[in-house]
């Protein structure tokens, strides 16, 4: 901001006060009603750019973490995405599945 009001002073119409404090209010980034909420997280979603968590925090705005939480656990049973994580396949299941197909033959 201190830039562009020298740059304004010394190439524009100038007449600014380099002194002067300078303050910025910022919007909030939030869209204020329920339905401006609802289309960010669909957009948001379309994309694979937003959480479940995030999902539920930002249509509930109001809501505890305890409740966020119970939301989003419910929402990934629902849906199945609360698979535990079985950890790395064996290296010989390839192996496997090959050696089953050639005795198929």
């Amino acid at each position: 901001m201190r830039m562009a009001r020298r740059l304004a002073n010394a190439f524009g119409s100038g007449g600014f006060d380099e002194q002067a404090e300078i303050s910025t209010v910022w919007k909030d980034i939030d869209p204020p009603d329920a339905e401006a909420r609802a289309a960010r997280v669909e957009m948001l979603n379309r994309a694979q750019a937003i959480s479940t968590r995030q999902k539920v925090k930002t249509l509930h705005p109001d809501w505890d973490e305890k409740a966020v939480e119970e939301e989003v656990k419910a929402i990934q049973d629902e849906t199945g995405a609360a698979v535990p994580d079985i950890g790395p396949l064996p290296t010989d299941v390839e192996q496997t599945a090959t050696q089953d197909t050639d005795n198929k033959e």
